[in-house]
Order: C-alpha cells, then sequence, then structure tokens
C-alpha cells in the first residue's frame, strides 16, 4: 500500500483547481465578449432599421408632394406657370397626351443649357414653345427668342414637342420632366418648383 503525503495530494488537487479556474475564466471572457457583440449588434440593427424607415417619405409626406393644380389646357396648346426657381410647361398635344417640363430660372429668364440644365451657360429672357400666343404649330420646338442670343448656340438649343433635344450629337441633355396627374379638368404638378 502506497502513502500520499497531504501536501502533494494538495498540491495536484491545486493544480488541477487553478487549471480549471484559467478555463472557467476564460470561457466567461469569451460569453463575455460573445454576449456584449450580439447585443451592440443587435442594437446597431435597431437602429439602423428606424433610421432606414425615417429616409422615406411618410404616407403625409406623399399626399404634401403635390404642389400645384392648374387647368388642363384645350388640345394642341401649352401653359407656362413661373416659380421661384423653375419655369414649367404644360402642354397637351393635339392626341390628347399631356407632358410638363421644367426649366431653370433666375431673375424671370430661363437658364440655357451648357451641356446640362443644372449648369446654365446663357439666360434667355424668350424661352417658350413655338408661337407667342399658346397654340402649338405643326413644326413647333422649345426654344429661346432672344435676338443676342449666342449664335452658334441657337441650333443646339432646340427641343421637339416631347422634351428630347433636337440635336442628339451636341450632347445637350434632353428638358426635364416632372411627374403630374390628371384629374378630371384639372392637372396635378408634383415637386416643380426647386432649385436644379
Amino acid at each position: 500500500m502506497q502513502v500520499l503525503d497531504k501536501s502533494a495530494s494538495i498540491s495536484v488537487s491545486g493544480a488541477a483547481l487553478r487549471s480549471t479556474r484559467t478555463l472557467a475564466v476564460t470561457m466567461n471572457r469569451r460569453a463575455l465578449i460573445m454576449t456584449v457583440g450580439g447585443l451592440f449588434a443587435f442594437g446597431v440593427g435597431a437602429i439602423l432599421i428606424f433610421l432606414s424607415q425615417s429616409l422615406w417619405p411618410s404616407e403625409r409626406a406623399k399626399a404634401d408632394a403635390v404642389k400645384l393644380e392648374v387647368a388642363l389646357p384645350r388640345l394642341a396648346t401649352y401653359q407656362s406657370v413661373e416659380g421661384r426657381f423653375a419655369r414649367l410647361f404644360v402642354v397637351r398635344t393635339s392626341d390628347d397626351h399631356l407632358l410638363a417640363f421644367r426649366v431653370p430660372l433666375k431673375d424671370g429668364k430661363v437658364g440655357m443649357p451648357d451641356l446640362h440644365w443644372w449648369q446654365p451657360f446663357y439666360y434667355c429672357a424668350d424661352f417658350r414653345l413655338g408661337g407667342s400666343d399658346g397654340a402649338l404649330a405643326a413644326a413647333t420646338d422649345f426654344q429661346c427668342h432672344d435676338s443676342d442670343m449666342p449664335e452658334w448656340w441657337a441650333s443646339r438649343w432646340r427641343w421637339a414637342l416631347n422634351g428630347k433635344a433636337i440635336s442628339p450629337d451636341s450632347g445637350i441633355d434632353d428638358m426635364p420632366q416632372v411627374k403630374i396627374e390628371r384629374v378630371g379638368e384639372r392637372v396635378r404638378i408634383y415637386t416643380w418648383d426647386a432649385s436644379m
């Protein structure tokens, strides 16, 4: 029979206890890190969900998006409305197609694009569609009718009735369209008078 020394048995059990304690501390740290990390990720996810929902307009904001209502133009006519930053053209073609375009405005003059509408090159005092009476002719274009307009740009600053640039090789943008809705004998025009 073997007799163990008490101090040896204590040291053995003490070593076993220390190694278990080290493992328990390591496991607790891991569990703590995982728990804190999980809660942090959950919190960030919840905040992102709430913030992303606030980026989309509310139902009230969608309802308030209608900024203007005008009378429906007669067939083959147009009307223009001046705002603070833009001029709006509402066009009703002879085949009852309704279009709306906006162009930048500064001091009552339309900013003619260098290439893009948001980058005006010249300010036109007499920008309109065809004749000055609001009627559409067969060959009606949007264009500047100023007498002192830069000559080289005269042929390039023309847009067809559908807002497309007539000279596509010039690289000039088409006219910006505006969202509209026909409601009986009225036209609802959505956000249009903002700076470009």
